[in-house]
């Protein structure tokens, strides 16, 4: 088992969510008691959805708690956030939707939908707030260990980046659909939520329009 803690303090008042994580589970956090109508997975299904005989999202169904415990927080203010693993803590200045999209990011990753695979073994070593290249590196990494251990020992850059980019566009579907949810299910007070997922598919959307260049890269530092 692993906890990763996000603390968020604005004006001296402090809020903390912790994730936990175990080695072949893909609940991350609580399940709600009452599953919100905007979890029910036929509520804007993602197109291509490959999850059967489930009456919720995953992903939906994972974000519910810490969106709506994490609901008084506001969109644009300043918060000093501190996220705190078994190895190390992290700490940074930045805006509330900045803050969650992390959280958020890594909670979707271990919500069970089969579009997140790739990123799954990611969440055990989260990295909050990375940059493009650290990015990158991590999920070219994560790709071709995910390979060798499907004894897929011969493969390509070209596919690489097919895969890659492919897995990114899986996601930013997710994450649009996800937005649909909270903007579309009727609660006003899910709008910081819905911001925060806007600023990480977008920062998604810098990894995927940047990753063949950006592959390149990484591979001469490493020659």
């Amino acid at each position: 088992m692993k906890e990763i803690t996000y603390t968020f303090t604005h004006k001296n008042d402090s809020t903390h969510y912790t994730v936990v994580l175990e080695e072949g589970s893909d609940t991350p956090t609580p399940v709600p008691n009452t599953p919100a109508e905007w979890a029910e997975l036929e509520f804007h299904k993602c197109e291509g959805c490959t999850v059967s005989k489930k009456k919720y999202c995953p992903v939906a169904l994972s974000l519910q708690d810490p969106i709506e415990k994490l609901a008084h927080l506001q969109t644009y203010d300043t918060v000093d956030v501190t996220v705190d693993t078994p190895e190390r803590s992290y700490q940074k200045t930045t805006s509330v939707q900045d803050a969650l999209g992390g959280l958020f990011g890594l909670i979707m990753a271990r919500s069970g939908c089969p579009s997140f695979t790739l990123f799954r073994g990611l969440a055990w070593q989260h990295l909050p707030f990375p940059t493009v290249d650290e990015t990158l590196a991590r999920v070219a990494g994560r790709y071709l260990i995910k390979k060798q251990a499907e004894d897929q020992t011969s493969h390509s850059a070209e596919k690489m980046v097919t895969d890659l980019a492919q897995a990114y566009d899986n996601i930013h579907e997710v994450n649009c659909r996800m937005v649909l949810r909270l903007t579309e299910g009727g609660v006003k007070e899910l709008n910081t939520s819905s911001n925060a997922i806007v600023l990480l598919d977008s920062i998604g959307s810098l990894v995927h329009s940047s990753m063949e260049d950006g592959l390149k890269h990484l591979r001469k530092l490493f020659k």
